[in-house]
């Protein structure tokens, strides 16, 4: 078995989503390599991949509960660990600089809309009864989060306004 490319090591790697016999997984590849490893071989689909800050982790959503949940994958011993378990989808995880914390984007029933989401990285917390919780409420789709380097600002995509645009949470304000 092929050891799994570092992503701290310099050039670093890539981890994506291909589809092979109808089947979405995870695959990674060392820059300046030529031939991708495959991570994930689940029936369900998985994608949306995203490196922990250490490169010793990969948090990514998959489809294999019955709808879209958040999942942790341990890079060393390729483990992988539930952190969401709701009715709805979660999706387009990314990591806090820390590697503390997970935002994403998810499905709010009681607005039938997406909004931003953040939760604990740790499994003992994820899971749990308000493990989660709610950054955007403002009416219209709220997607694709992404941290700051320094960790108190999220940038994010928002339609509220009809229009695509890109909003900065500051969590000192």
């Amino acid at each position: 078995e092929s050891p799994i490319p570092d992503p701290l090591r310099i050039g670093g790697s890539l981890v994506f989503t291909q589809r092979v016999n109808g089947q979405d997984d995870l695959w990674v590849i060392g820059v300046g390599e030529s031939v991708p490893l495959r991570l994930t071989n689940d029936p369900a689909d998985d994608r949306d991949p995203a490196w922990s800050p250490d490169g010793t982790k990969l948090a990514f959503a998959s489809h294999r509960h019955g709808n879209w949940e958040l999942y942790i994958m341990e890079i060393d011993t390729q483990e992988i660990t539930r952190l969401t378990y709701t009715p709805g989808f979660e999706g387009a995880p990314t990591w806090s600089p820390d590697g503390a914390f997970i935002a994403y984007e998810g499905y709010n029933a009681d607005t039938n809309d997406l909004n931003i989401y953040f939760m604990s990285t740790n499994p003992a917390r994820a899971g749990t009864a308000g493990s989660a919780g709610q950054i955007t409420s403002a009416p219209g789709p709220d997607t694709e989060p992404a941290w700051a380097p320094d960790g108190r600002h999220l940038a994010y995509t928002t339609w509220r306004s009809g229009n695509q645009e890109i909003m900065v949470v500051n969590f000192d304000d």
